[in-house]
């Protein structure tokens, strides 16, 4: 008796939920199937209202009996068919669940949609909801256009699935500073005709070709000024080089000789008296007298008085001159790092 009481009861529960288009999901198990009839709750999604991206939805549902039972909410595109917008004459109407498996996946607009769109799977609530309270606020539809479902899932000691809603569509309105990334236009259809016409996003090649234009003559300046200091740093140089320093050419005794001049003047004195000296034994040998060299290491020492005395004398003072003239070639002086000339060129 009790077997056929209970047979109504199951029967309308089941049509009850084919009606709304209610599918409920178990989390433990892969398979669809309507909520037991001994679960500890009925819950069933009502029609879903079309929404509009950054404006405020309001969802409700059908949920006995009163429970402890806490649950979330989510919506996502998985599996859920992407078709045309609904045209602006039949209305912001949902596809029951039915409907929505029927949609034709061949159409070209279809498959435009669906890439535009990407997939989408995100909580609509920041935290655990009591399903007693049977309705919800969204406070702003952060997501594009498209078709999506809702998702409640319930979170429990014993019992942990998800109940799924009708396919609705999310219309993109003229605020949608709410959404995370600016995603690709999805084609809108229009009223009158039917066909889609693309919404164009901001376009950012303005700032590009502005801020290539602003390297550019970044580029062109500093190119400009380093050419300038170079032109002009040369031509400083040249003219620097171009004055040749005349220090006391005429008298060569100056400390400002350069090494050059200073060891010409000194070869210069070295050949004049090497030239006197030759002279002198030319001369001795014309006069018959003898003249000995005296060598360069040693002094020159006293001679007797004889025929050639004073040529000797003479050459003895040449050869001291040619050994004072080499000694000074070698000095710091005569080799430019210094510019105290020594003391016998002072003389």
């Amino acid at each position: 008796m009790q077997t056929l009481l209970v047979a109504p009861f199951l029967w309308t529960l089941f049509h009850f939920s084919f009606v709304l288009g209610t599918k409920s999901v178990s989390t433990s198990t892969a398979s669809s199937a309507p909520a037991s009839p001994t679960s500890a709750h009925m819950f069933a999604w009502n029609v879903v209202s079309n929404m509009v991206a950054c404006q405020p939805a309001t969802v409700s549902w059908l949920y006995s009996p009163i429970g402890t039972t806490e649950m979330s909410i989510s919506i996502t595109n998985n599996n859920v068919v992407q078709r045309e917008a609904p045209s602006a004459t039949a209305g912001r109407r949902t596809l029951s669940a039915h409907a929505a498996r029927g949609v034709r996946r061949g159409s070209a607009s279809a498959s435009r949609l669906r890439r535009a769109l990407g997939m989408v799977d995100q909580p609509i609530t920041t935290f655990l909801i009591d399903p007693a309270m049977r309705n919800f606020t969204w406070a702003a539809v952060n997501v594009s256009a498209g078709w999506y479902i809702l998702q409640a899932t319930f979170h429990g000691a014993s019992d942990s699935h998800a109940e799924l809603s009708t396919a609705f569509y999310v219309d993109n309105g003229t605020d949608l500073s709410c959404l995370s990334s600016a995603a690709s236009p999805v084609p809108q259809p229009s009223g009158t005709s039917g066909r889609a016409t693309p919404t164009r996003g901001t376009s950012k090649r303005p700032a590009i070709i502005g801020g290539v234009l602003a390297g550019l003559v970044v580029v062109a300046g500093v190119t400009t000024a380093c050419a300038r200091y170079y032109r002009r740093r040369a031509a400083r140089l040249a003219a620097e080089s171009a004055v040749t320093v005349y220090t006391s050419t005429i008298f060569p005794r100056t400390a400002e000789l350069s090494s050059k001049e200073r060891r010409e003047y000194l070869t210069n004195q070295l050949a004049a008296v090497q030239t006197q000296l030759a002279a002198l034994h030319k001369t001795a040998t014309a006069a018959g007298a003898t003249v000995t060299p005296v060598p360069l290491t040693d002094p020159p020492s006293a001679t007797p008085a004889e025929t050639d005395g004073a040529l000797r004398t003479q050459n003895g003072a040449l050869q001291a001159r040619i050994r004072t003239l080499e000694e000074q070639l070698q000095s710091q002086w005569a080799l430019g790092l210094s510019d105290e000339p020594p003391p016998e060129y002072l003389e």
